[in-house]
């Protein structure tokens, strides 16, 4: 199901923590700190291996905001999905921030969740060199465009 962000309609109000649901199970949460806009927004999409949530994070993953991404992909709708997380529009991401993705995957994996994968998308040539370094491609498979984890899912 593909959702045209630029004609979806934001609530101004909205503050940290606010998440606004629409029918189609989209999810916008912003998050107006003083030194950066932040927005999640979930896009859902079903394939062979079942149903994937393409996670676009917009801002900052830093110790700031990776409560509001933990909060948004462990919420149970998200669940029983395999989760894409796209780095195009992350322009900064500490280890806070990535120790989350990390936190959330070994969660759902204890849970019982063994078929379920996180991958990420888009992710540039630093900050894959960070993960190559620190293994993290060991855990987490990396791909260079959407199409790619369709296929391999």
């Amino acid at each position: 199901m593909a959702v045209d962000f630029q004609n979806y309609a934001l609530n101004t109000n909205v503050q940290a923590g606010d998440t606004i649901v629409d029918k189609d199970t989209v999810k916008i949460l912003e998050n107006k700190l003083n030194r950066s806009e932040f927005k999640i927004k979930i896009e859902k999409q079903e394939t062979k291996k079942g149903i994937i949530a393409i996670v676009r994070i917009c801002g900052e993953l830093d110790i700031y905001t990776h409560k509001l991404v933990e909060e948004v992909i462990q919420a149970e709708e998200m669940k029983s999905c395999h989760l894409v997380i796209d780095f195009q529009n992350i322009t900064y991401a500490d280890s806070t921030g990535l120790g989350t993705l990390i936190g959330v995957f070994k969660k759902r994996q204890n849970q019982g969740a063994a078929s379920f994968d996180m991958c990420f998308i888009n992710v540039g040539a630093e900050l894959k060199k960070c993960f190559n370094v620190t293994g993290l491609t060991k855990i987490f498979k990396v791909f260079s465009t959407l199409d790619e984890v369709i296929k391999y899912l």
